[in-house]
């Protein structure tokens, strides 16, 4: 009878992409796999392992338990140190909030095209970024107001005085 492991199918290629980026020799890895019991996750998050009876009777030699430890933490070093050495881009927005009265959203930092105005009742807009346009500084934002996403400029001077930019960033969620 299959076990529902069998219908796992793994494409090795990026999985030996990502253990050779990470230094890690690919025959240990999957010597490790073959070593340790079938685990899998259902939809509901639950965790199952098939447990081989010829996979418990060689693990429980010490020679194969030590050597699935040792090959097991150096992967995880092996990638730990790989990931310290790349940098990545962390996605994080912060807000600025609207002065009352009308707010005028451009296409680009000029007043030049205006894509409309911002609707009454959003007070708060997201920020990419802030620039100098060539006739004054602009804020690069973005809303969303009936499930559209609006992006453009605004004047520095729209921004609400009283509610200056929080230049902590907070993390997208």
């Amino acid at each position: 009878m299959p076990k529902p492991t069998d219908y796992i199918q793994l494409d090795r290629a990026p999985i030996e992409q990502t253990l050779l980026k990470a230094g890690i020799d690919t025959t240990a890895f999957w010597n490790l796999t073959r070593l340790t019991p079938n685990t899998w996750q259902d939809v509901n998050g639950g965790w199952h392992h098939h447990w081989d009876l010829d996979l418990l009777s060689a693990a429980a030699s010490a020679e194969h338990s030590q050597y699935i430890l040792d090959t097991g933490v150096d992967i995880v070093v092996a990638l730990h140190a790989q990931r310290r050495k790349e940098r990545q881009w962390q996605s994080h927005t912060a807000q600025i909030s609207v002065a009352p009265g009308v707010v005028t959203l451009y296409r680009r930092a000029s007043m030049t095209e205006a894509l409309g105005v911002i609707l009454p009742g959003v007070h708060t807009l997201n920020v990419f970024g802030f620039t100098n346009g060539f006739d004054g500084p602009y804020w690069h934002v973005w809303y969303f107001v009936n499930e559209a996403y609006v992006v453009g400029y605004i004047r520095q001077g729209d921004a609400d005085p009283n509610h200056p930019f929080d230049p902590k960033p907070l993390p997208l969620v």
